[in-house]
């Protein structure tokens, strides 16, 4: 069963870095405590070298001259920056209108859906007022309202049901 190893991705590429020998002072120090405090780590290490060594007794290809200089005169390199093609500014120029009249429609949207008062909404608020309304207008004042209040006639039972 093989384990994983403990280092994080920094750590492996700074073991990596550190066994070719392009890690500053304190990165090289941070990994030779790593490899003398964990068995683990010092395992990957020996593993790394041992495959750096087996890479070096392989054959060596080297890339034709007329590789080079096909690979070369293909990609030419510019001091420039390439300059946007007039149909790909166009077509920046109708993604920025489209993206501006997406913007203007949710803005429009938000204000209207916010600021707009909604007279449905006040009905649903007041919806018992509404439905009592008969009830109401039979009351000639309020002191009757008062009367009936601290007779205990508006109270709710304790245990949440109807009456």
């Amino acid at each position: 069963m093989i384990r994983s190893s403990s280092l994080t991705q920094k750590q492996r590429a700074d073991l990596v870095a550190y066994l070719d020998g392009e890690l500053d002072e304190p990165a090289a120090k941070e990994i030779e405590r790593l490899i003398a405090s964990d068995n683990q780590v010092r395992h990957e290490a020996d593993m790394l070298v041992r495959s750096f060594e087996l890479l070096d007794v392989l054959p060596q290809q080297r890339a034709s001259d007329t590789f080079t200089a096909q690979t070369m005169a293909t990609v030419r390199v510019s001091p420039r920056t390439a300059k946007p093609t007039p149909m790909a500014r166009r077509i920046g120029v109708y993604a920025g209108w489209a993206a501006g009249l997406v913007l203007a429609a949710v803005v429009g949207f938000s204000i209207a859906n916010r600021w707009v008062p909604d007279e449905s909404r006040m009905l649903i608020e007041n919806l018992p007022v509404i439905q009592n309304l008969d009830m109401y207008t039979e009351v000639e004042n309020t002191e009757f309202l008062r009367e009936l209040q601290a007779s205990g006639l508006f109270d709710e039972p304790a245990d949440g049901t109807n009456q």
